[in-house]
């Protein structure tokens, strides 16, 4: 969950070299095909967009087919080159080893058509569904795949979320989320697996990482992926900001939030938050807790973002793809604007704040459960933490301050069994094990179970805390509501200057901000819905 910038940072390296001009040569070949970026004709004629890795473009009509045998996909259509001048209409036989991404409003049916479905984006679905957020579409649910294990609680938000900021194959990585479960040995688990949005979901793998420890003690993960064996959990006398006391928010872990809301005049504005700690051992490493997750400002951005692409998210998420150099350039742009949760530790020598580091992790529907292990040496009984966080930002559940004992050495564990939709699925449950280059593909109302089976300890004193390892991606849907949005000067305003893009957003993202956490959840997946399968 921590690089949902670098999409941000890619679009900005592929616009910052182009001029008005692209939008004027657009309109030249418009006219040849309104399939190639025709907004209207997107939620009407049925079509498939094919872009091909040399940066040609192919349009097929609705009488194409996916020959799962050869796989290569086969109709009649228009090609046209990377300068988008028509070469020929044909009937062309395509592999899809030379295709970055498809397009199509089209149903692909998973039976036959795994390979595609992995690399294609659907658009204008969300009308077939019967899914519509029509008052707030920058606040529609959206997530990465949510796992639960007490799925029958009535509980709002997921155990963990995976890998929120690749949405896109190039942009695959490793999450690991803490999902608070602890564990015996030879114990049974069982995780669902939901896609509750209008996404398609890859999931490469889906791992637990258990780390052994003792009855007393707790495990958390670090920002750099380290897994620290805590005890003797220090006494929080305080928490302030300017607004007054938030002891009684931050003290438990029971889900009473800390937050603030954005600024009224700029959404880049901090404030900070003064913790007092009362410490009796000296001699230990001591790492401060935090669980939090974020409100709905980076899904705003996002669904901003895909917006202003509107009927050209192919050519520019075709263009990420094929461009290795652009994935690795600036992938902070938007970290850099709003940043992240900064710790700061009082020096009583020098009479200064001290930087230890930062806590992020992006998505705003599971809690994160992350540890920072501290510098500063401690000469009295009570320390001093400042966070400094973005305001409007940050949702704050829990701080707590541990001795840090030594770290963990982890152990995977695999799923054994996997089930689709309540039915045993030997055929993906090897994707996720056995295979580099399979996956599950998950698509919307879809739920996976995976069970896991805890391997017998030689040191009976001993349990395991959880975690959960999960790779894979997964691509949104362009819902209708998003395609009147398209503004490619907007886009490019946010790519440049991100920084003053969210000041001019400010009055826009403040009509949202009361409600958009409720009209989030009330746009998730449901059982109510049409399901993709009985399109």
């Amino acid at each position: 969950m921590k690089y949902i910038y670098l999409i941000f940072a890619v679009i900005l390296t592929i616009y910052a070299c182009k001029s008005i001009k692209h939008y004027k040569f657009r309109e030249l070949y418009q006219s040849h095909n309104e399939l190639i970026h025709g907004t209207a004709s997107l939620t009407e004629k049925p079509f498939l967009k094919i872009h091909l890795k040399n940066g040609g473009v192919c349009i097929m009509d609705d009488k194409w087919n996916y020959d799962s045998l050869t796989h290569h996909v086969e109709g009649q259509g228009k090609m046209y080159d990377f300068k988008r001048q028509e070469l020929q209409q044909d009937v062309f036989h395509i592999s899809i080893d030379s295709v970055q991404v498809f397009e199509t409003n089209t149903k692909l049916k998973p039976e036959g058509s795994i390979r595609m479905l992995t690399i294609t984006i659907l658009t204008a679905m969300d009308v077939a569904l019967g899914i519509g957020c029509l008052f707030a579409p920058k606040a529609c649910f959206g997530s990465c795949p949510t796992f639960y294990i007490h799925e029958d609680n009535g509980q709002r938000l997921a155990d963990a979320e995976s890998f929120s900021n690749a949405i896109l194959p190039s942009l695959a990585y490793v999450d690991i989320d803490d999902i608070r479960y602890e564990a015996t040995s030879g114990q049974k688990l069982n995780i669902k697996m939901k896609n509750e949005a209008l996404e398609t979901h890859v999931v490469k793998k889906a791992n637990l990482v258990l780390i052994p420890k003792t009855k007393n003690q707790d495990v958390f993960i670090s920002p750099d992926d380290k897994y620290y064996i805590t005890e003797g959990q220090s006494k929080l006398l305080s928490a302030t900001t300017m607004d007054g006391d938030i002891t009684h928010l931050l003290e438990k872990q029971d889900g009473m939030e800390r937050f603030s809301l954005a600024d009224k005049k700029d959404l880049v504005s901090a404030e900070s938050i003064i913790l007092d700690f009362d410490i009796s051992n000296h001699t230990k490493l001591k790492g401060l807790k935090l669980s939090y997750r974020q409100t709905m400002m980076t899904t705003y951005c996002l669904y901003s973002a895909l917006g202003y692409m509107g009927d050209e998210v192919g050519d520019i998420f075709s263009k990420i793809e094929s461009d290795a150099k652009a994935s690795e350039k600036m992938k902070s742009i938007f970290h850099d604007a709003l940043g992240g949760i900064s710790i700061y530790v009082y020096n009583d020598v020098t009479k200064q704040w001290v930087y230890e580091g930062e806590i992020y992790e992006t998505g705003p529907i599971a809690f994160n459960h992350e540890i920072l292990p501290l510098k500063t040496k401690y000469l009295n009984d009570r320390i001093k933490i400042k966070l400094v966080l973005n305001k409007g930002l940050w949702r704050i559940d829990h701080v707590a301050l541990y001795d840090i004992v030594k770290e963990g050495e982890p152990v995977c564990v695999p799923p054994y069994q996997l089930t689709k939709n309540g039915v045993i699925n030997a055929n993906d449950l090897a994707s996720v094990i056995e295979s580099d280059n399979s996956n599950i593909i998950s698509m919307p109302g879809d739920v996976y179970g995976l069970a896991y089976s805890i391997p017998d300890d030689k040191e009976s004193n001993r349990t395991f805390k959880i975690f959960l390892e999960t790779e894979g991606y997964y691509l949104e849907w362009m819902r209708k509501s998003w395609l009147k949005d398209k503004n490619l000067p907007a886009l490019q305003h946010m790519m440049k200057d991100p920084k003053s893009w969210l000041t001019s957003e400010t009055s826009n993202y403040k009509k949202y901000e009361h409600d958009m956490e409720n009209q989030f959840w009330n746009s998730r997946w449901t059982n109510e819905h049409k399901s993709y399968e009985s399109l």
